[in-house]
């Protein structure tokens, strides 16, 4: 019974100093990959075999917390034998081009699934 009161008490204590992580964003600078297009599509997407999936235009969080005047162009590059992909994001300039993620695997997501499972 001892051990039970001990064990009791030291959970409790750790549990009371512990504290809740306040869920709120944040901006950080993440590292990100540029160059000139024609680079960043033959290095990091065509060499895998990529080919475009999906192509968006969406606006760049900028490091002062506003979006982008311009829309940049996003493309999900996918290898269906290998199942890599690369998303890459084309800077309204038209001459440079940002590798924001790559991975390998997907799941297309249809409309009848509600919601984000993280």
């Amino acid at each position: 019974m001892k051990k039970l009161i001990a064990s009791a008490t030291i959970l409790l204590a750790l549990l009371s100093s512990c504290s809740p992580v306040a869920a709120k964003e944040y901006f950080t600078k993440k590292p990100v990959v540029c160059g000139p297009i024609d680079t960043m599509i033959n290095k990091y997407s065509n060499s895998l075999g990529e080919n475009p999936l999906l192509s968006a235009d969406g606006l760049t969080l900028l490091d002062n917390g506003t979006f982008s005047a311009a829309p940049s162009r996003y493309i999900f590059g996918f290898n269906k034998e290998t199942g890599t992909w690369t998303l890459l994001e084309f800077l309204p300039d038209g001459v440079q081009a940002c590798i924001i993620a790559k991975g390998i695997g997907m799941q297309i997501i249809t409309q009848e699934k509600q919601g984000i499972n993280l």
